[in-house]
């Protein structure tokens, strides 16, 4: 995900996150992995959890992004969902 430098910090990385968030939660899954090289601090304050990539299961560390596109400096993050998609911090974001 890409934020133009003056959408920055008005909400709109928020607002899409958390419609990936609530659409994937509606299809079933539990939990979204990814790479950054320059957002951990963002995907944090979203409750995605820094881990080790060696942790990563197979079919996250057998892509070819995992593998390969992204550097091996990016910090991996995953974030369970709940049933609904969204967390404790789910009012709107751009107001």
């Amino acid at each position: 995900m890409i934020v133009e430098p003056a959408y920055r910090s008005k909400g709109f990385g928020v607002a899409v996150l958390r419609v990936i968030d609530a659409i994937a939660a509606e299809r079933g899954i539990a939990r979204l992995h990814l790479l950054t090289t320059t957002a951990s601090g963002f995907f944090e304050q979203q409750g995605y959890a820094v881990n080790q990539r060696g942790s990563a299961p197979p079919l996250i560390s057998q892509t070819e992004q995992f593998r390969g596109l992204c550097p091996g400096s990016a910090c991996y993050l995953c974030k369970e969902l709940h049933s609904n998609g969204l967390t404790a911090q789910s009012e709107d974001p751009l107001a």
